[in-house]
């Protein structure tokens, strides 16, 4: 996974690389609306591809390394909402903000054993899987560069990941006399994983009404018993129909590697790619 995140890192920092020239390079002497509008507001769909694999522990010891969309039957395609935003203050300053919700479950009888959070599930029972996906994005951006033509800069934020994970099954618990029984369990752990980022930045306009938007936010962080490594990949075309109105599609990958090796360990190891339509409304 984190070679792959780094190769879309490293895509949208070349992208970003070869379009400076060109913004600098760039001007009408007329502002289009990359600079001038005050709000952007997009809302529309993401249809994305899905890998996790993940593990969940209990005390000191690490539960097994569970792949959730093949051994667990989570679909490992689905479309989402998602909402991004930007406000700008002033000629440099602007905030961006974006979020989207999932939620997964699934069937699936296992063909290997399974330690979660503390309980074993041995080979052939069926478990019912249910995780829910959760992300928030907050950043500062600040323009180094800015002309008629559009922007160019660096970025400053926080992504926020939440994993709500449930397993339901029969699990190998001890019958108090030395031996095993199985017993209906339900066993669940949740993840909050707030991870800060940098990034760049650059919205370049082709014409006054067809933009193009390239970020890409990354960060490798090692605090204490956390360690965290996130990468954030976006490109999108937009083309407005109107002074306030337009529509928009593009690319997002987002990989993001997660641990806790201290108490009740966990390790998330969490991608999506996928294909972004939206509309989007600007003030």
């Amino acid at each position: 996974m984190i070679a792959a995140a780094g190769r879309t890192a490293v895509a949208g920092l070349l992208l970003l690389a070869a379009g400076l020239p060109v913004l600098a390079a760039s001007g009408s002497g007329d502002e289009t609306r990359v600079v001038d509008d005050k709000w952007v507001i997009a809302v529309g769909g993401y249809l994305t591809d899905f890998k996790t694999d993940a593990s969940f522990g209990s005390g000191s010891a690490l539960g097994t390394s569970i792949r959730f969309e093949d051994q667990l039957g989570l679909d490992a395609d689905q479309s989402v909402v998602r909402l991004d935003g930007l406000k700008r203050f002033g000629d440099r300053h602007s905030i961006g903000f974006g979020l989207w919700t999932l939620n997964r479950d699934g069937v699936a009888s296992i063909d290997e054993q399974i330690e979660f959070d503390g309980n074993t599930f041995d080979v052939g029972v069926d478990l019912n899987t249910q995780f829910d996906t959760g992300w928030f994005r907050v950043d500062w951006r600040y323009s180094l560069l800015r002309n008629d033509k559009g922007e160019a800069g660096l970025s400053a934020g926080l992504s926020v990941y939440e994993f709500e994970t449930s397993v339901e099954g029969l699990a190998t618990v001890s019958d108090g006399m030395g031996g095993t029984i199985l017993q209906a369990t339900r066993a669940a752990d949740d993840v909050l994983a707030p991870v800060p980022t940098v990034g760049m930045f650059m919205n370049y306009a082709f014409r006054p009404n067809l933009i193009l938007r390239v970020k890409a936010d990354f960060l490798d962080l090692d605090v204490g018993d956390f360690e965290g490594k996130v990468t954030d990949t976006t490109f999108l075309f937009e083309w407005y129909f109107s002074r306030h109105a337009g529509v928009g599609v593009g690319l997002n990958r987002s990989d993001i590697d997660v641990r806790n090796v201290g108490d009740n360990p966990f390790l998330i190891d969490f991608s999506q790619s996928g294909l972004l339509g939206y509309f989007s409304f600007t003030f």
